[in-house]
């Protein structure tokens, strides 16, 4: 039975890791020579070409990839949401997913995750809590978010770690010689 609530708490977690596992796996790729590949072809297809290298099938294992991960994805979707038809995968669901995209920040790895997330999490709750006025409670979330967090909730700790006040890391020793004023005026030239 789908609906008992440990079916669904299995699900979850099952759902939980197969993400996990996804974001492992390209975060992987993304650092090996592959994905220098990529990032190549992606800023200079025919410099890659000039290499000995073929873009059209770089290009072709990324969508290879892609396309397994976004199965797994609908097939786990498929028993977490109970049915999915064609009104499921309209205009407003393609407007979701690119508004969680740009929520979460297209420049990392973890931003499109934790845009999905935010996304997910902010449509049931401001569904349930506003019925009527929660689209734009959301649309204003992402304006504010692309206002003031251009490269999306995932650059928040790039934000929070430049405001934070740095910590000298020189440490003065107890038997370190301090100079006083007067070997500094002795030494400074006249």
């Amino acid at each position: 039975n789908l609906y008992d609530p440990e079916v669904k708490k299995n699900l979850y977690l099952i759902t939980a890791g197969l993400m996990i596992g996804c974001l492992v796996l390209v975060w992987q790729l993304y650092r090996s020579r592959y994905g220098e590949l990529l990032i190549a072809t992606r800023d200079a297809e025919e410099r890659v070409r000039f290499l000995g290298y073929d873009p059209a099938n770089i290009k072709l294992v990324a969508f290879v990839l892609a396309a397994v991960m976004a199965s797994i994805g609908g097939a786990m979707f498929v028993p977490i949401a109970g049915i999915i038809s064609p009104s499921n995968v309209d205009a407003a669901a393609s407007i979701m997913l690119i508004a969680g995209v740009a929520l979460g920040g297209r420049a990392s790895l973890l931003g499109p995750a934790l845009g999905a997330i935010a996304v997910g999490f902010g449509q049931s709750t401001l569904s349930e809590n506003f019925p009527t006025q929660w689209t734009y409670f959301q649309g204003a979330l992402f304006v504010v978010v692309i206002l003031f967090l251009p490269g999306g909730l995932a650059s928040l700790g790039s934000v929070f770690k430049a405001l934070w006040p740095r910590r000298s890391t020189s440490v003065v020793r107890e038997d370190a010689v301090v100079p006083s004023d007067a070997d500094t005026e002795a030494v400074a030239p006249a």
